[in-house]
């Protein structure tokens, strides 16, 4: 059964103001499902989150400088280096995957990663264990797209920037587990 939601819309403004309402709902065994929520649906997440910012649509605009939503409107600039990071991280990924398959690391495990990685710093707070890891990962790309091209390269340096980066991200670990206790 069609409604019209235009008087009592829950949704925010900015929403209702969007090309995404059409001001219809459905019910469907006793739930109402919103014409807009299902054409925001495909938009990118920084999209979706906007439109349905509880604090911009309270015009509390101030709270984009501080906010920690992926949000096309965010103006906090540590998110936007976490954002940045999860660009290299994906960058890298993509990088690997053809040779990942080759090790046994499926395509929705690659994913995982990278959404894990996303979801731990969607608190706007800079992972340096993160950061360390996309750099030991780029690092082991552009070794092995050398290996494979047939250049000559050093494996006791290999050997010592993997003993390297392994410890610091153990003392990373160390050290963060510490915190947590």
């Amino acid at each position: 059964m069609k409604i019209d939601c235009s008087k009592n819309c829950k949704m925010s403004k900015e929403l209702r103001k969007s090309s995404y309402c059409s001001q219809e709902a459905v019910v469907v065994d006793s739930k109402i499902h919103y014409s807009c929520k299902e054409a925001i649906k495909t938009e990118p997440k920084e999209v979706r989150q906007f439109y349905s910012c509880d604090l911009w649509n309270l015009d509390l605009k101030e709270s984009c400088k501080t906010c920690k939503l992926e949000c096309i409107n965010n103006k906090n600039e540590e998110i936007k280096e976490v954002l940045e990071e999860k660009k290299k991280l994906d960058s890298v990924i993509d990088k690997l995957r053809p040779n990942m398959m080759l090790y046994g690391v499926s395509s929705d495990q690659v994913n995982n990663i990278s959404s894990k990685y996303a979801e731990k710093n969607s608190k706007g707070k800079r992972d340096p264990s993160g950061v360390e890891a996309i750099k030991a990962a780029n690092f082991a790309n552009e070794a092995l797209k050398g290996i494979m091209s047939g250049k000559m390269i050093d494996v006791a340096f290999l050997t010592l920037y993997a003993r390297k980066t392994s410890g610091r991200l153990k003392k990373m670990r160390r050290i963060r587990k510490k915190r947590s206790n």
